[in-house]
């Protein structure tokens, strides 16, 4: 007895098939979209603090260029790279009393204007009267 061995006329995937590949699919899909959005916050928020370091440098720089700082707490506000920063200067006198009537603390700190309590950098500097 010859026994015909039947060969199979139907081509293509099967149900099972296509959908693990649709999972393997979504599962890819998903872990690019969060990486890529890791990535875009981490843009974010690097961009914010280099911006508020070139504010504070900024500051520094005009308390550098001015009459000698009055002590205390100052805030403004400025606009930079079309942003709003809120910017605190806190001058204080140094400790030691030979150089104090010579030299002051001078505490920067800046964050942007819609969220004054979270900043984003805190330079300390001294100025000098000479």
């Amino acid at each position: 007895m010859n026994k015909m061995l039947k060969t199979s006329s139907y081509k293509g995937f099967t149900l099972i098939e296509v959908m693990i590949a649709l999972m393997i699919f979504a599962v890819t899909a998903v872990t690019i979209s969060d990486v890529s959005s890791a990535n875009v916050d981490n843009y974010l928020h690097l961009r914010d603090k280099t911006l508020a370091s070139m504010v504070a440098e900024n500051k520094l720089a005009e308390i550098r260029l001015s009459n000698f700082e009055a002590l205390g707490t100052k805030s403004d506000t400025v606009e930079f790279a079309d942003i709003e920063w809120h910017i605190e200067t806190k001058t204080t006198q140094v400790g030691m009393e030979a150089i104090k009537e010579f030299f002051r603390s001078v505490e920067v700190k800046v964050a942007k204007a819609d969220d004054k309590e979270a900043f984003l950098i805190n330079i300390m500097s001294y100025s000098g009267n000479y």
